[in-house]
């Protein structure tokens, strides 16, 4: 017997806009398998962002607007050439998505979010 999706309880503690821009981008089958959020974005000011690791992608959604009404979501395909790795240092850390030869992405978050950072990594 399949293991129940743990999406729809996931999908229920976001925010609502967050949620239905999370929904929209979700195929058919594909579950969110574990999830957590940054505070500081790439200029190192407090705004979130959100990652959801899928059974098929990796999906990040960033606020567009003020009152976080818009996000922008973007996706990578699952492979095992990706590498997701977390470093901290003086209070701040940096989770970076990684090919051997490029870096994808890089995201900033501060001690606060560093153990749901690991858990997630």
């Amino acid at each position: 017997m399949p293991e129940p999706s743990t999406t729809p309880s996931i999908l229920a503690s976001l925010p609502p806009e967050l949620r239905t821009a999370i929904q929209s981008q979700l195929a058919a089958g594909e579950d969110i398998t574990s999830y957590s959020d940054t505070d500081l974005n790439g200029r190192m000011q407090f705004r979130p962002e959100w990652l959801f690791l899928t059974s098929q992608r990796l999906l990040t959604a960033r606020s567009e607007a003020a009152g976080h009404s818009a996000w922008k979501v973007e996706a990578w395909p699952l492979a095992a050439e990706l590498v997701l790795r977390a470093t901290e240092s003086q209070g701040v850390g940096a989770l970076e998505l990684t090919l051997p030869d490029r870096r994808l992405a890089l995201w900033r978050y501060t001690s606060d979010r560093a153990p749901s950072i690991q858990r997630f990594v």
